[in-house]
């Protein structure tokens, strides 16, 4: 079980539910990953935690808001049918109770929300004063430490916020109720943060600059309100991190959140995404990475505080670091080397050699090396190979380990991987393609290499769209369906799915329907119904979502037919 999995199954799962084996194999991969124990622990609490009383006084001061009506119009927006791409969201998202995060980048065809200006309606700013006042003395405040946080950026883990508020006047009184009540709980959250300055829109000044914009907005969809929080990175290179979660006093899903208790834990995934990481703690993790006397899985712990990549790449840049130079520490490469000789898990051992992918280091060559011949564990040695092809594919010692990795190691895709290093991307593609087609393997066996592909870019940045000839389409049609009773890992299938959405075949057609059909739940029905949505022309697809729309148990999947429907006519 790997990253994509445990987003997987935060997205989609209640994970009170979930059956013995994918439990133990989540909790595994979570013991071994802080960027999945983070998430984890962020779904766990904010699931678990009960909604505070509110004082009586907002309760009212609240009511006479919503009775008032909001002044800010902006008219009703036209929802359009959920994308294909929405699917792929689900599919990578932290959490299921923040439902989603996506990222916008400049050159992406949904453009990220602009600020906000003169978007606060009067109620919002009333009750933000109420629960969380900001007084002018703050925004003074506020100008000060930005002007001295801009002069010396480095000096500070302070950062700017700017926050403004996108009201939908569609609401009824009670979401409108419900909207306030989840935007003061924001506010009072994020002003709880060490170091964030929060400067409200309406009373920044033209021009002034922040480190960050928060845009908060609630429309109502299928029934739900949904708290959108979007986290976007002042500068030319802009990004936006969008969280959402669902909320609502008629709100009944398990996934579903009274409106504070949301608005104070979606804060503080927000803060947690724009927090500078604190320069003053890395000497004292350099300390627990260095002691050998400390437990194999508390230098470990150190290893994964002291990696700040997750936080820039995985979080679309609203971190720093995204580029490794916190391991390029001669001091932490030692440590790492010796904390991978001692470590007695495989799961401990295969995260090491995973997370020091990309710094290049040409001390970390040898150990690589002979972790990828000689580690009785394969998992350890497959990331140890990734990391050899990955980096050193043209040091003589790595090629050296490679050409005997690809002649005599017992495990075939782990020689096909070497072999990709040394010959290229026809031998890789060669090894998928005769694995998947080759009747004499097991399932699982025909798999691997396809499951693999899909979920490494470290291997291949080659979509599989463009490996795969007619007879692998077939075969993989046939094999893949079968995937979850061979033992085959069930979470990789729906990152599958979405590498096939292109390949317009009669068997990936015929496989997407018969899943369908058969309420299969290996299939991510969701995802499914918007591939099929996206197929709308082909007329069986049309005739299957006819009756979709007129007959099927699930609201979402009549939904999602009849706008496909609709949108075709």
């Amino acid at each position: 079980m790997n990253c994509s999995d445990i987003s997987f199954i935060l997205d989609d799962c209640d994970i009170s539910r979930l059956e013995d084996e994918p439990r133990e194999a989540a909790k595994a991969h979570v013991a071994t990953c802080s960027d999945c124990a983070r998430d984890w622990k962020l779904h766990t609490r904010l699931v678990a935690r009960k909604l505070p009383a509110l004082p009586s006084e907002l309760i009212a001061d609240c009511i006479a808001l919503a009775e008032a009506g909001p002044t800010v119009n902006l008219g009703r927006r036209k929802w359009n049918r959920i994308a294909l791409t929405a699917s792929v969201v689900v599919l990578v998202a932290a959490a299921a109770t923040l439902t989603a995060y996506r990222t916008f980048g400049p050159s992406t065809t949904e453009a990220p929300i602009a600020p906000a200006v003169d978007t606060d309606s009067e109620q919002s700013r009333t009750l933000a004063n109420k629960v969380s006042p900001i007084s002018s003395q703050d925004v003074l405040q506020t100008e000060a430490n930005i002007s001295s946080a801009s002069a010396a950026p480095n000096a500070s883990n302070t950062f700017s916020v700017r926050l403004s508020t996108i009201q939908d006047d569609t609401l009824n009184a009670v979401d409108t109720l419900d909207f306030a009540i989840f935007r003061a709980a924001v506010i009072s959250e994020l002003r709880l943060t060490p170091g964030l300055i929060l400067v409200p829109a309406e009373s920044s000044t033209p021009g002034q600059a922040t480190d960050f914009e928060i845009t908060l907005s609630a429309p109502r969809r299928n029934g739900r309100l949904i708290g959108r929080l979007d986290v976007s990175k002042s500068g030319p290179n802009r990004v936006v991190m969008r969280i959402r979660g669902a909320f609502g006093q008629d709100c009944d899903a398990p996934s579903c959140q009274g409106a504070a208790n949301l608005g104070e834990s979606m804060s503080r995934t927000a803060a947690m995404l724009m927090m500078p990481p604190a320069a003053a703690s890395r000497p004292a993790l350099l300390q627990q990475l260095q002691d050998s006397s400390l437990a194999p899985q508390q230098r470990l712990e150190a290893l994964r505080d002291l990696d700040q990549r997750g936080l820039g790449v995985r979080r679309a840049g609203l971190r720093t670091d995204p580029s490794g130079d916190s391991l390029r520490d001669p001091a932490v490469i030692r440590a790492v080397i010796d904390l991978a000789s001692v470590a007695p898990s495989p799961e401990q051992r295969a995260e090491i050699w995973r997370r020091m992918r990309s710094i290049k280091s040409p001390a970390l060559i040898e150990p690589l090396a002979r972790a990828a011949q000689m580690d009785p564990d394969i998992s350890v040695r497959t990331e140890a190979v990734v990391t050899l092809v990955a980096d050193y594919v043209r040091d003589p010692r790595s090629r050296v380990a490679l050409q005997v990795i690809a002649r005599v190691d017992s495990h075939s895709m782990l020689r096909a991987i070497a072999n990709r290093g040394l010959s290229g991307e026809a031998t890789w593609k060669s090894y998928v393609l005769s694995s998947l087609e080759d009747t004499t393997l097991s399932d699982a066996q025909r798999l691997e290499a396809v499951l693999f592909h899909v979920r490494s870019s470290d291997v291949s940045n080659q979509p599989l769209a463009d490996m795969l000839d007619n007879d692998a389409i077939k075969a993989l049609a046939q094999v893949l369906p079968r995937a979850a009773s061979t033992g085959t890992d069930i979470y990789g299938v729906p990152t599958l799915l979405i590498q096939l959405a292109p390949i317009r075949h009669p068997s990936v057609t015929s496989m997407l329907l018969a899943s369908v059909e058969k309420h299969d739940p290996r299939f991510d029905r969701r995802l499914v119904m918007n591939m099929l949505a996206d197929r709308v022309e082909e007329p069986e697809v049309r005739a299957a979502l006819e009756k979709i729309a007129k007959v099927d148990p699930d609201e979402q999947s009549r939904q999602i037919a009849t706008k496909a429907l609709q949108d075709d006519e």
